[in-house]
């Protein structure tokens, strides 16, 4: 991955566990929304035994850039790359302005 400047991305070598269940929580609670089952994230969140407001932030990882779910699962990640930073600072849905914020 590039980093900003042109340089090569800081990379972590090891899977961070909370990154990567999130994602694969994440992923099955998408797949549920879209589905068409009627499912709502209110739902998802009661059945998980969540505060909708954190099932809400954590659903944010489900939409990460396509590059960027294999480095997760995988332990290639960026390291500016966590939970923490996509649940509280914010993570932009346009997969462009993702990669800068977390290439860094």
């Amino acid at each position: 991955m590039v980093g900003p400047g042109g340089g090569t991305a800081i990379t972590r070598h090891s899977i961070d566990p909370a990154l990567s269940s999130a994602l694969v929580r994440a992923e099955a609670w998408k797949r549920r929304l879209i589905s068409g089952e009627g499912a709502t994230l209110e739902m998802i969140a009661d059945e998980e035994k969540l505060n909708q407001s954190y099932a809400s932030r954590m659903l944010r990882v489900a939409f990460l850039a396509p590059n960027f779910k294999p480095a997760v699962l995988d332990g290639t990640a960026p390291e500016a790359l966590s939970l923490y930073a996509i649940m509280h600072r914010g993570m932009p849905l346009d997969w462009d302005e993702q990669r800068p914020m977390f290439a860094a």
